[in-house]
């Protein structure tokens, strides 16, 4: 009785270790051993994310003005529609990291860590689509 009463309590401590897992994936700050060291991590690593991000947009936006497909005001749209698209996915991915990332973490510290890795994520992906799209063809 006792093994399956620790069995049963193995199971949940790793069931509790995947779910975090899904919400924290492997990054750059998994050695961190504090919320705060962690949350100072993400941060930094966010910020080179975005200004990664941001440059691959202004590529992309720059392979559009350079496209020999369409004339001009089919450019011009089409860079408006990117960046419609972009602000639409900005909109999305804070919604995303936002609360519902606090009620999987039962707003608890590492509530912060997980938004923050969220974000990262995210825009890592989003940087790596935009390049596929507009940059490697």
């Amino acid at each position: 009785m006792r093994f399956s009463a620790a069995l049963v309590g193995l199971g949940f401590l790793f069931a509790s270790d995947v779910a975090q897992a899904q919400f924290m994936p492997e990054g750059p700050c998994t050695n961190e051993t504090s919320t705060y060291a962690q949350s100072e991590c993400l941060d930094k690593a966010l910020k080179v994310a975005d200004g990664e991000l941001n440059a691959v947009y202004k590529k992309a936006q720059a392979s559009i003005d350079k496209s020999d497909m369409m004339n001009a005001d089919q450019r011009k749209s089409w860079k408006q529609a990117l960046q419609k698209a972009q602000r639409a996915w900005v909109a999305f991915r804070d919604a995303d990291c936002g609360e519902p990332v606090g009620y999987e973490w039962s707003q608890g510290t590492g509530m912060g860590p997980a938004t923050l890795a969220c974000n990262l994520e995210k825009t890592k992906i989003r940087a790596q689509e935009l390049t596929a799209r507009y940059l490697n063809r």
